[in-house]
């Protein structure tokens, strides 16, 4: 058995960082590509807690005179949320949070 089949038989000048194909490249180059998957991974994983409290903090707000959440510019936002201060906004994760009196990104754009 060939062990070295799935990169051409030719692992000196061929890698296959996720066993699917060759591609023309260094061992730096897959330990690269390999630091940089699981610099993904990590970065979702941090990021998750802070948008489930984001989105916590969001909710409680809603029945005290909040807007309803709205998914908008690649994140869940809550628009005159009460537990903000009025003119602030408060992002944690993938959620954002502006007071009373701030507008989202789009409110403001489609302002003349």
């Amino acid at each position: 058995m060939n062990l070295y089949a799935y990169c051409g038989n030719n692992p000196i000048n061929w890698i296959d960082p996720w066993g699917l194909d060759k591609k023309e490249g260094s061992l730096g180059d897959m330990l690269g590509d390999i630091g940089w998957f699981l610099g993904e991974v990590v970065k979702k994983a941090w990021n998750a807690p802070n948008t489930a409290l984001g989105v916590a903090v969001g909710i409680v707000g809603v029945p005290l005179g909040g807007d309803m959440p709205k998914i908008e510019h690649n994140g869940i936002e809550f628009t005159n949320c009460p537990l903000i201060i009025d003119g602030a906004a408060l992002t944690l994760g993938n959620t954002m949070l502006y007071g009373q009196g701030n507008y989202s990104w789009q409110q403001i754009m489609s302002q003349p």
